[in-house]
C-alpha cells in the first residue's frame, strides 16, 4: 500500500518509477484523474498513445485544450 498527498504532487516534480509490470501506467493514471478533479492544471506526455485510449471519456476542455471551432 502506498499513500502520498496528492497537493504535495502537484506542488513539486513527481516521478513514477519501476520496472516493467509494476502498475506504473494504472498509478500514473489515478494520478492524473485525481489531478484533474481536485482542479489541477496536467501535462500529459504519452509516446505510445495508451493514455490516449484510456483518457478518452475526459472531457479535453477540462484538460485544457480548447474546443474545436
Amino acid at each position: 500500500e502506498v499513500r502520498l498527498s496528492l497537493g504535495n504532487l502537484v506542488e513539486y516534480h513527481c516521478a513514477v518509477l519501476g520496472v516493467t509490470g509494476t502498475g506504473k501506467t494504472e498509478v500514473a493514471l489515478d494520478l492524473v484523474r485525481a489531478a484533474l478533479d481536485n482542479g489541477a492544471k496536467v501535462v500529459c506526455v504519452d509516446l505510445t498513445g495508451e493514455y490516449e485510449k484510456r483518457l478518452e471519456d475526459i472531457d479535453s476542455e477540462k484538460m485544457g485544450v480548447p474546443a474545436e471551432n
